[in-house]
């Protein structure tokens, strides 16, 4: 047992993260080397981090963070739900606050996570052995998903400062005192501001006209967006199938499932902007690193936290289409609303009737019958198995001259688990 008078070193945060981050780059040159043919690097990934977590080893930054998002959606204007403070900041203690020590005021409410579980709940056994509180969260939920998704489309297209780590654990609800009280009354409390990426006016300006572009499909605009984002006219073509899941030539309704020879074209689509590795490989990550070199560090950080607002927004109950139409508001707003007050009140009105005419005329076309919803990852992964069968079958074939027996090559998708 140590004597009260022991004296024990402890690292400082900055030494540890610096010896992580050194052995974080080892190992993605080891892993680079093991999976050279599938083109697996992260390297995209470490950077961005090591610019970023110098901010978070400083409570002060965090704290400023934390103020200025704040003052924002205090002073937001914009429509749906976030006015009426909505949206909870906690407040920062500034006298008290040093760089290592960060104190704000408590928040009451519950983990965001809870309310998931509530939600999953009710869909694996119904609401009978739902407990009190769990009740009121499932029925808090969707108010909880509107508002998480208004939340970071507002911060992304209105502010250009986007809160860029919003998992579980920094998000908390804060429910009705009374049972009976209305929905809308739920609040989120955003938590941990350490993480942020901040857009130029410019850049936040062609971010609002490319998601507008992409959910009008206007390919013209869309390319010059890109272009002023600093994305090449290849790569600018794939951005509606990771935000939207569709294409810009695609007659599905924004949200909803696409035909399957539809989803054949996007595959191949795929393969002919290169990428899928050329050396076949099977794992879905390496087509999504190839991707990520093509695109700028402050765009990646948007698209990481849109992916993560994706998944807690869907497992609050919330649906594809409910959460582009929030990123669509919010994207005609924060490009209309510096622009004068007629522009801010006029065009977004005129963009959503120009969306609502397009979306009923989707609904002439193509039957729902032999849909199914489009997911890039998911398609990556089976253009790398088809490439590992057949790669599987044309060592079968030459290796015990199989040629002539197809029932063989028949069994290669089974053996390699597809």
């Amino acid at each position: 047992m140590p004597h009260a008078g022991d004296v024990r070193w402890v690292p400082a945060p900055k030494a540890v993260v610096q010896s992580d981050l050194f052995i974080v780059r080892c190992l993605d040159n080891i892993l680079s080397l093991i999976f050279k043919e599938e083109g697996f690097s992260m390297a995209w990934a470490i950077d961005e981090f090591e610019k970023t977590v110098s901010t978070e080893l400083d409570f002060r930054e965090e704290a400023q963070h934390a103020d200025r998002c704040r003052a924002f959606f205090r002073a937001h204007r914009g429509s749906g739900k976030l006015r009426g403070g909505r949206i909870v900041v906690p407040g920062i203690h500034h006298d008290l606050t040093t760089q290592r020590v960060l104190v704000m005021d408590f928040s009451r409410g519950l983990p965001i996570a809870r309310l998931t579980a509530a939600v999953r709940k009710c869909r694996e056994g119904g609401t009978t052995e739902l407990t009190w509180e769990e009740e009121r969260a499932a029925e808090a939920a969707p108010e909880a998903a509107r508002l998480l998704a208004e939340a970071f489309g507002a911060m992304c297209f209105s502010e250009g400062f986007l809160h860029c780590d919003p998992h579980p654990g920094n998000l908390l609800v804060e429910l009705p005192q009374a049972a009976e009280a209305a929905a809308s009354s739920v609040r989120l409390v955003i938590l941990d501001h350490g993480l942020y990426c901040e857009l130029s006016n410019d850049r936040r300006q062609a971010m609002c006209e490319l998601w507008e572009a992409m959910i009008l499909q206007d390919s013209n605009q869309l390319i010059s967006s890109s272009h002023r984002l600093g994305i090449d006219e290849a790569t600018a073509e794939l951005l509606p199938l990771y935000f939207t899941n569709r294409s810009m030539s695609t007659y599905a309704g924004l949200g909803q499932p696409i035909t399957l020879e539809e989803k054949d074209r996007l595959k191949q689509q795929l393969l002919e902007s290169g990428v899928l590795p050329e050396g076949g490989g099977s794992v879905a990550m390496a087509g999504l690193a190839l991707l990520a070199d093509r695109l700028p560090a402050d765009f990646l950080m948007v698209m990481r936290t849109m992916h993560l607002v994706a998944a807690l927004h869907r497992d609050l109950g919330g649906t594809a289409a409910e959460r582009f139409a929030c990123y669509a508001a919010a994207a005609s707003h924060g490009r209309w609303e510096r622009t004068g007050w007629m522009n801010a009140w006029f065009q977004p009105r005129l963009f959503h009737l120009r969306w609502s005419l397009k979306e009923a005329g989707m609904k002439l076309h193509a039957p729902h019958a032999g849909r199914e919803h489009f997911s890039i990852a998911r398609c990556l992964a089976e253009l790398g198995n088809q490439r590992g069968e057949k790669a599987a079958a044309d060592a079968l074939h030459s290796s015990a001259g199989l040629a002539g027996h197809s029932s063989a090559v028949r069994c290669v998708p089974d053996l390699l688990g597809t």
